[in-house]
């Protein structure tokens, strides 16, 4: 329990940090009276909607204000849509959870059976192969990946739909394209810790009892391997989560990576914001959830 409030004091100033930077945002483009008036606009009410907003007020006031408007959840009415930014993108989140979900799923499916494959018949045909298919996803990239991808199952074959989530099999291939890159990293890691359990004392002693060999991998060997892998693993849940980006942007697929893009082309600055810090909000959340799963692989780590 002290680990936890220690971790979440610790997400709590990492969050204050992320606004910090997203009010930042604000001032990045310009004046932002300017940048969400219509050019057009007469001088007299750009400065009546910049005092209306408190833009004529000292930085540090202004900052103030937007720290008491965002824990009330206010960060203004989006621009391009003229509602307000927070439910707005609240309403995305689902569906980007959901390409996530699906991207750790797909990535986890690839690597687990390809890293123990690859450790196991290590110097052999299986090795080697497990190895070019992760070589092969750590160097191409999501948006080549996700054009040859189109083409192949959604234009030549017709297996499945090439955007929009409106059928089910319409996540396949933005999650390939948001997985594809980890699942290469947690293969080849997996890979090099099960070597490395293997090559323990323990571990031959295991083996000189008489334990079968099935039994001395899944028990002995790959608990232990998981270790550094979860941890590589929180990261690598980030990094699906900018890939989010270009996979629904790809596929036209309606979470809040890609609304956000859209926002980012119409300078929707509300909408910007409330993305940045639910981005700083997942990460924070992934990443102490990494550390009690570490804690409870690893009994002899003390949280507290």
């Amino acid at each position: 329990m002290t680990f936890l409030l220690r971790r979440l004091l610790q997400g709590v100033v990492v969050l204050f940090g992320i606004s910090t930077l997203v009010f930042a945002l604000t001032w990045l483009t310009g004046d932002p009276a300017s940048v969400l008036l219509p050019i057009s606009t007469p001088p007299d009410q750009v400065e009546a909607f910049r005092h209306r907003l408190g833009l004529d007020q000292p930085l540090p006031v202004q900052y103030v204000a937007f720290l008491s408007r965002a824990i009330r959840g206010d960060f203004g009415v989006s621009v391009r849509n003229r509602t307000a930014a927070l439910p707005l993108v609240l309403s995305r989140l689902p569906v980007t959870l959901e390409l996530m979900g699906a991207a750790l799923l797909f990535a986890l499916l690839v690597a687990v059976p390809l890293g123990v494959l690859a450790a196991v018949f290590h110097g052999r045909a299986p090795d080697y192969a497990a190895r070019f298919v992760a070589l092969l996803g750590q160097s191409l990239a999501a948006p080549w990946l996700g054009v040859m991808l189109i083409f192949v199952f959604a234009v030549n074959l017709r297996w499945l739909p090439s955007s929009g989530a409106a059928q089910p099999q319409s996540i396949v291939l933005p999650a390939i394209v948001a997985g594809a890159y980890s699942a290469a990293g947690l293969t080849r890691l997996l890979r090099a810790s099960i070597l490395e359990v293997l090559a323990n004392d323990y571990i031959r002693a295991a083996r000189a009892k008489g334990l079968p060999r099935r039994l001395v991998l899944w028990r002995h060997a790959l608990k232990n391997a998981a270790i550094p892998f979860v941890t590589f693993l929180g990261i690598q849940i980030t990094f699906m989560f900018g890939n989010t980006v270009v996979a629904e942007s790809m596929f036209a697929y309606p979470g809040m990576s890609r609304l956000a893009l859209e926002a980012i082309s119409t300078r929707d600055m509300p909408v910007i914001q409330v993305f940045v810090l639910l981005a700083g909000v997942l990460v924070v959340l992934v990443n102490i959830l990494t550390d009690l799963l570490y804690a409870w692989l690893d009994p002899r780590i003390r949280l507290a």
